[in-house]
């Protein structure tokens, strides 16, 4: 099975996936793919491969694109902000 067969089973067309600008929405989810995730919470396509590689950055493969929930990315982020002693964010 291709990329170009799955996706649309899916409801996902190749395009779309790959396109950036292009939010894909299944079901109730929004998935970023990693330029959207770049262009929005500012972490670099570079650092997205690293966190992915070491397992530490929420994320979905299929076909070969990776895709970011973006519920799941903003929970994460909230789960791992730092918090000096002051109460007020690094």
């Amino acid at each position: 099975m291709t990329i170009a067969t799955i996706l649309p089973t899916i409801g996902i067309q190749k395009k779309v996936a790959t396109q950036k600008g292009t939010k894909v929405k299944l079901g109730d989810k929004t998935w970023l793919n990693p330029a959207e995730l770049e262009e929005k919470m500012h972490i670099s396509k570079s650092t997205q491969a690293k966190m992915r590689s070491a397992k530490k950055i929420p994320y979905a493969k299929l076909g070969g694109f990776v895709f970011y929930d973006e519920q799941e990315i903003s929970a994460w982020i909230e789960q791992h902000k730092v918090v000096d002693f002051d109460g007020g964010l690094k």
